[in-house]
């Protein structure tokens, strides 16, 4: 067996804001081969834009999504 280094919380690295989500996207959105991920990321991000809409922080959602299925979702806060 090899001799292993010790794991402690020097190998532990924080990610901020979105770098957490564009290095782990799969954590955050499960497997990301699936044929309904671009349904799940709709919902998620209205879903969110939704919750700041209630809690007062935005006034207008605007969603456009492209026969290419680009997605843009603008909120205007």
């Amino acid at each position: 067996m090899e001799n292993q280094s010790e794991y402690d919380d020097g190998n532990i690295v924080v990610l901020e804001g979105l770098d957490a989500i564009r290095c782990r996207a799969s954590m955050y959105l499960g497997e990301l081969e699936r044929a309904d991920l671009f349904d799940d990321l709709i919902f998620e991000a209205l879903c969110h834009a939704i919750d700041e809409a209630i809690d007062d922080r935005c006034k207008h959602i605007n969603i456009n999504i492209e026969l290419s299925f680009d997605l843009a979702l603008m909120k205007s806060c």
